[in-house]
């Protein structure tokens, strides 16, 4: 604005004109602004953590001021990024003026949080300060662990696991939450990579302290990634691989059977009659979750067991393992020899899976081991053994399980 000018009248009417800006020794020109000068970011993605400073979003800041930017200053830390005089430069008043903000300056900074600080003066010696925080976070976060809910069985590891390896069967649905352990910006997101045995792969993005629900029947590997704030990112980690077992994959994958022979003939009850001995092959798998215990007996009596762990080693010898995946044992086959006598007799096998689920055979037989035996007696018997008269024999037969057929008379002459 101009300078202000008094206009001074005495009491007989002489006039004098007066200025003002000469009395103060003001210039001609004054600048007067009741408005501070105002500094903003160049940014529409902003966020006060970066990697670096020299990862920090923000490049550039505008500083405007109606009436001219007499100076500027930008520093961290006592770092100065940018600093200038721009009216004075362009010798004339710069209402807007744009910087480059030179975070290389100060790309030593260790991690942790600082002050921007932004100082404006404008022409009329009007200063304002503005303070933007970032935290500088180059570390990134960590896996550390996972928690699978209430899982049935939980042999395997909760980190380092392996796609080699299945260590967690639950019935039913289960929740699987990662552990990340983050001292700079904080976690940002977690991301869970769920890939099925049948090759589908789903992928889920949850904030720390979550939980995500793994599939009913649900059969593979759950990964997580780790965010942080700075957008640092976790390595891949992952626990050992998830089985779910629910009612239709028991139903589907478990199955026990006992293969016998064709029998020599039938009981009267309809039941397979075998001769002296019989040999029986017990077959059992569990296709999705694994075998985890398998028994097997005649009648009252269990003749062995096994126990298969979760490395697919079993217990017992005459476990002959026939079918796997990876460490699980989905299938077996045991032996069964039966010998002597047995009437309806009955067979039995029954498995445990590693998720609890159960089925059961068993099958109905007989065993003929003995012989039959016929004894003759007569109703006379004389010491010379010369009859006159009629002499009846009754023949007795005595066997376990004869066929009813007529009795042969096979002597010489008659």
């Amino acid at each position: 604005m101009d300078n202000v000018e008094v206009t001074v009248r005495d009491a007989v009417g002489r006039e004098k004109r007066l200025n003002v800006g000469d009395i103060l020794g003001w210039p001609h020109k004054h600048i007067y602004s009741s408005n501070a000068p105002t500094f903003t970011l160049d940014s529409d993605s902003y966020l006060p953590y970066a990697k670096s400073l020299t990862d920090f979003a923000p490049k550039t800041a505008t500083m405007r001021d109606a009436k001219g930017i007499k100076k500027f200053k930008v520093s961290v830390n006592g770092i100065t990024l940018a600093e200038g005089t721009p009216s004075a430069d362009e010798n004339k008043p710069v209402p807007v003026k744009q910087v480059t903000l030179d975070y290389a300056r100060a790309a030593g900074l260790p991690d942790g949080t600082y002050q921007i600080k932004f100082e404006v003066t404008n022409l009329a010696g009007s200063t304002s300060t503005s303070i933007a925080t970032v935290t500088i976070d180059s570390t990134p976060p960590v896996v550390s662990g996972f928690t699978i809910t209430d899982p049935t069985y939980a042999p395997g590891k909760t980190i380092g696991g392996s796609d080699s390896r299945y260590g967690f069967f639950v019935t039913g649905k289960m929740k699987v939450a990662a552990h990340v352990t983050e001292t700079g910006s904080g976690v940002d997101k977690i991301t869970y990579t769920l890939r099925s045995s049948d090759g589908t792969t789903h992928t889920v993005e949850a904030p720390e302290g979550a939980t995500i629900d793994i599939p009913d029947g649900f059969k593979g590997f759950v990964s997580a990634v780790a965010s942080d704030k700075a957008r640092n990112q976790s390595l891949v980690a992952q626990p050992d691989g998830l089985v779910s077992e629910n009612g239709n994959t028991t139903i589907t994958a478990n199955d026990v059977n006992i293969a016998l022979p064709e029998p020599v003939t039938h009981t009267r009850s309809g039941l397979g009659l075998y001769r002296d001995s019989v040999k029986a092959n017990l077959e059992a798998s569990a296709g999705h979750s694994g075998l985890r215990h398998v028994a097997w007996g005649i009648g009252a009596d269990t003749l062995g067991d096994a126990t298969v762990d979760v490395d697919g080693h079993v217990s017992n010898s005459q476990v002959h393992v026939t079918r796997t995946d990876k460490n699980l044992v989905t299938g077996i086959s045991i032996p069964l020899e039966v010998s002597g006598d047995h009437e309806n007799t009955e067979a039995w096998v029954r498995i445990e899976d590693n998720a609890g689920g159960s089925a059961e055979k068993r099958v109905q037989f007989s065993i003929d081991a003995t012989a039959p035996e016929m004894s003759v007696t007569f109703d006379v018997n004389n010491a010379n053994n010369m009859y006159n008269t009629d002499r009846h024999a009754t023949i007795k037969v005595l066997g376990r399980e004869l066929q009813p057929r007529p009795v042969q008379d096979q002597r010489a002459g008659r």
